[in-house]
């Protein structure tokens, strides 16, 4: 999944964000899971201002077209 949406990211001229990387990066993950390929987050560690910096643009990118849309 990871290479069909980077790959979607480079055609769109958006950027990527590979949150497994991002949770281990920060240390916020407590293991590796063989089944699903992928970490267990430590939920008791993960703060949202982590995070805000990751999805900041694109939170305000879908408030101003909703907010477009309104003026419809």
């Amino acid at each position: 999944m990871t290479t069909t949406s980077t790959s979607l990211a480079v055609v769109t001229e958006l950027r990527h964000s590979n949150i497994g990387y991002f949770t281990n990066e920060e240390n916020l993950t407590i293991d590796w899971n063989d089944t699903f390929d992928c970490y267990y987050i430590n939920k008791d560690v993960v703060r949202l201002d982590r995070f805000l910096n990751l999805f900041l643009p694109i939170i305000l990118v879908l408030f101003n077209f909703e907010l477009l849309l309104s003026l419809i």
